[in-house]
């Protein structure tokens, strides 16, 4: 297949699918995090990336006391099981 026909297949399945799913995304972003959605500061689609961006305020300062990610960095984990539809 021509990358440039699969190239566009993928674009075309991206927009189809973040219309679908837009209504329910940042609900479930929620729910896998647990955090109220007034904790997400920022959301960015990105549709070259095929991929969203979400940052959410953090519940204390980065490096005080009893702050498990200090870099703010390890905030990955409860993507790892979320399914990727291929097509």
């Amino acid at each position: 297949m021509d990358a440039r026909v699969r190239s566009a297949q993928v674009r075309a399945h991206f927009a189809l699918r973040r219309q679908d799913d837009a209504r329910w995304l940042r609900a479930a972003i929620c729910r896998l995090y647990a955090i109220d959605d007034a904790r997400i500061s920022d959301w960015v689609e990105y549709d070259p990336g095929y991929a969203i961006k979400f940052t959410f305020y953090r519940p204390q300062p980065s490096g005080s006391a009893g702050d498990p990610d200090i870099f703010g960095s390890q905030q990955y984990a409860p993507l790892l099981d979320v399914e990727v539809p291929t097509g």
